[in-house]
């Protein structure tokens, strides 16, 4: 999904280039106009919307994953990717540790409140602005060994400032147990179901909050949905 989405934009910020000249061209067309309107006194508010609708937003990169970023440009492509970011480290433990340095703070607390994925979050630096985050929605996937994850949660343990509630938000999805009657078989993959995994990413890539009939609550920012009876007692 990331390689498309790169190529896909690659594609569209060609033809914004070449709209762009396009613009370019026909605004300075429009300015004679516009002198001449200004001088007649007729005619110049529409001259002056004809040269601003000429402005078009330059496309934005539809993003999946992140790897290495701050925190404000992990917000920017928030704004621009309201669906959430996953954050990928490849070695957990390096990214826990950063955020244990002095002075990220603010790192940790951006982390927090973006698990909920429901909440808004406003970043405001000088220099850079305001940035108005409508739903910061992040989820962050890698691996730990035993040995460093233990010696993290009995630091964590012990109470301070890292026991924040950042590493409880985790939860353990694969404990790699070895099978005593496990082989390796140098085999091609399933291709059936490489492919219906693929469609199925695909197919949730697409899907759009209205077509799966979401609620919205007017002071919730993101919509969703909630389990019926079946799925509840399951």
């Amino acid at each position: 999904l990331e390689i498309v989405a790169k190529q896909e934009f690659e594609s569209a910020i060609r033809d914004h280039e070449a709209g762009a000249i396009l613009a370019k061209a026909t605004r300075e067309v429009l300015q004679t106009d516009l002198r001449k309107a200004l001088k007649a006194k007729s005619g110049a508010e529409e001259i002056a919307a004809q040269m601003q609708e000429l402005d078009s937003a330059s496309p934005k990169r539809r993003r999946y994953i992140a790897n290495d970023s701050t925190v404000e440009k992990l917000g920017e492509l928030l704004n621009e990717n309201p669906n959430g970011i996953v954050v990928f480290r490849d070695e957990l433990t390096g990214f826990l540790r950063s955020l244990d340095k002095p002075g990220q703070e603010g790192n940790r607390a951006f982390y927090l409140e973006s698990w909920n994925g429901n909440g808004r979050f406003v970043y405001d630096r000088i220099g850079r602005g305001t940035l108005d985050i409508a739903a910061a929605i992040t989820s962050i996937i890698g691996g730990i060994q035993p040995g460093p994850l233990s010696e993290y949660l009995r630091k964590m343990s012990a109470g301070g400032a890292g026991d924040d509630g950042l590493i409880q938000r985790f939860q353990l999805a694969v404990w790699p147990d070895n099978s005593k009657t496990w082989r390796n078989v140098d085999t091609f993959p399933d291709s059936r179901a490489k492919k219906l995994a693929v469609a199925t990413y695909e197919r949730l890539d697409r899907l759009q909050p209205v077509e799966l009939a979401t609620e919205l609550d007017e002071y919730e920012p993101v919509p969703f949905l909630r389990f019926d009876d079946a799925a509840q007692e399951m």
